[in-house]
């Protein structure tokens, strides 16, 4: 897929993504250590993942579809990463378009120009 901009003429979907987004600790979901082992003895060690979206709100939305009774904590916290992950991703690809159209600041139009020249982001084309 090829992406046209105004500032530098042509941009490709392998440029669009190659700053893929990966999230490292300390980024969108934040990683605290209890009972950190010492160096002498081999305890493990338990982690706890706080993500930066209400929890309680993904929780509320998983349960309005009615064939959903109960959803279990660890469902909600992975569905809390993914979202996180997607954003990020999204928010990555459409800030580089608008760099490449010397802009700091992402528009509407960055995101549709994501939606419609990246794959992985084509089943959002009709919602913009």
């Amino acid at each position: 897929a090829v992406v046209s901009t105004q500032s530098t003429g042509v941009e490709t979907e392998e440029e669009l993504t190659s700053a893929q987004p990966q999230l490292n600790e300390g980024d969108s979901l934040e990683e605290n250590k209890e009972n950190t082992p010492t160096s002498n003895n081999n305890e493990k060690y338990v982690r706890q993942v706080v993500s930066q979206l209400p929890l309680s709100k993904i929780k509320k939305i998983m349960k309005m579809d009615p064939d959903t009774k109960l959803v279990q904590n660890d469902s909600v916290l992975l569905l809390a990463f993914a979202t996180e992950l997607f954003i990020k991703a999204l928010s990555t690809a459409a800030a580089r378009v608008a760099v490449k159209n010397k802009r700091k600041t992402i528009k509407k139009e960055d995101i549709e120009t994501c939606t419609r020249n990246l794959d992985y982001f084509e089943f959002l084309e009709d919602m913009l």
